[in-house]
């Protein structure tokens, strides 16, 4: 009965008002000053980013080789290559599956614990409004007891009554001053929780009466509502499907990993070995050495020079 009789106050305390009220002021202060919702909202975009972080791919690798021909006929070389390293489960996107379901596990996790500080919030408001209505009520009791009491007192005097009858309107007169001191002392401890709700700045609420709150006809419509929105469940159900994705993404993570790259070797023949085919002129020329260029020489001369065409 108690875990039903929460889970209306928390759906009561998310259902809009028909109008705007004091209670919909002091609630936008908790909302805007509450250190604990502050915190709760940095800690979300924290989760959020930590979440976004997993889907980012590893660094590529670039190597750079350069290597001195010997003997000094074979010429120079240089090597470049660029890798990049894929995993299945990024490939697939399930790594972008199971962060958006830590997302909304952070997410219905930050609205089941804002749901709390806002239903005691609410909570804290309607104990103000009762007390409002409640030392109202009891200051206009206490008028009537003090205009009485001051009838009782002259009729006391003229003898009309007796001191019995003075005695039992000051007594009551009493009791209700005491009511009044000890529902503006509730009145105060619930103000002081709001203050304290609202991050310290102080809290002024000066209803006494209810604001009313559309409430469906039929309880099975009421209560089905009620579970279905209800946060600690919904953050459960989030939970479970994130636990889901993180075994997918667990299954994939044992699969080969992929690379994907580029690998380049260049050669550069000695300047007295190098050699090129001159427009125009058919046979071999030969070098400032005499000699003919080995025939790896002409392979790489023949390369490079297709590369700069």
């Amino acid at each position: 009965m108690k875990t039903k009789f929460l889970i209306l106050s928390i759906f009561f305390s998310s259902l809009p008002l028909s109008a705007q009220t004091g209670i919909d002021a002091v609630m936008d202060s908790v909302f805007t000053h509450n250190t604990t919702l502050k915190a709760l909202r940095a800690e979300l975009a924290a989760d959020n980013a930590a979440s976004r972080a997993d889907l980012s791919l590893d660094d590529a690798t670039m190597d750079f080789g350069y290597l001195w021909g010997g003997p000094r006929s074979l010429g120079e070389r240089k090597d470049f290559s660029v890798s990049q390293t894929f995993d299945v489960a990024t490939l697939t996107g399930a790594k972008r599956s199971w962060a958006r379901s830590r997302e909304a596990l952070a997410q219905s996790r930050y609205h089941a614990r804002a749901v709390e500080i806002v239903v005691e919030a609410r909570q804290a408001c309607i104990d103000v409004i009762y007390y409002n209505a409640t030392v109202r009520l009891l200051e206009t009791k206490r008028q009537n007891l003090e205009t009485m009491s001051r009838l009782v007192q002259k009729e006391t005097e003229y003898g009309r009554r007796d001191a019995l009858a003075l005695r039992a309107a000051r007594l009551e007169l009493a009791g209700i001053e005491g009511e009044l001191r000890q529902s503006e002392a509730e009145r105060r401890g619930a103000l002081a929780t709001l203050e304290r709700l609202c991050g310290g700045h102080s809290v002024t609420l000066n209803d006494t009466i209810f604001p009313p709150v559309a409430i469906p006809q039929r309880f099975e419509e009421l209560w089905s509502t009620v579970l279905a929105n209800h946060p600690t469940l919904a953050a459960m159900s989030a939970e479970v499907r994130e636990a889901e994705q993180s075994v997918k993404v667990a299954r994939q993570n044992r699969l080969p990993r992929l690379s994907v790259g580029f690998m380049g070797e260049y050669d550069r023949a000695q300047p007295t070995a190098f050699w090129r085919q001159p427009s125009g002129q058919t046979g071999h020329s030969r070098t400032g050495s005499g000699r003919e260029p080995s025939g790896r020489c002409r392979r790489t001369s023949e390369r490079l020079f297709e590369r700069k065409i």
